[in-house]
């Protein structure tokens, strides 16, 4: 699968009104821009490991990616979090800007990369 299809899919979902569809575009917004940073680093030569450890090794390798890239990542895995775990609390993320984020940070693999 290609992990742009994550993205396309959240841009769809933030474009909806509902609390559920917002928490879900932040979430797979995130897993786009992740999944594809993975791309990237195992172009690297980085073993992508197969368990939780992968969001912290492939946020580290984004420091040799792109200016920002590692926070940015950072900041949409602590929304995610925020999105799929803090459901008790009121909604009150932006789902287009963890959109943007993740648009921001596939496109500037892309063209690292030529992805």
């Amino acid at each position: 699968m290609d992990p742009r299809d994550f993205h396309t899919q959240a841009r769809a979902l933030a474009a909806a009104a509902d609390e559920a569809s917002q928490r879900s575009a932040v979430s797979r917004a995130y897993y786009a821009a992740l999944n594809y940073a993975a791309l990237a680093v195992e172009r690297m030569g980085v073993q992508v490991p197969e368990d939780a450890t992968i969001h912290d090794v492939i946020a580290d390798a984004m420091v040799d990616v792109g200016p920002g890239l590692k926070h940015q990542l950072e900041t949409l895995r602590y929304e995610r979090g925020r999105a799929d775990y803090r459901v008790r609390e009121p909604w009150d993320g932006d789902a287009t800007d963890a959109v943007d984020v993740a648009d921001h940070v596939i496109a500037t693999i892309t063209q690292r990369f030529r992805l």
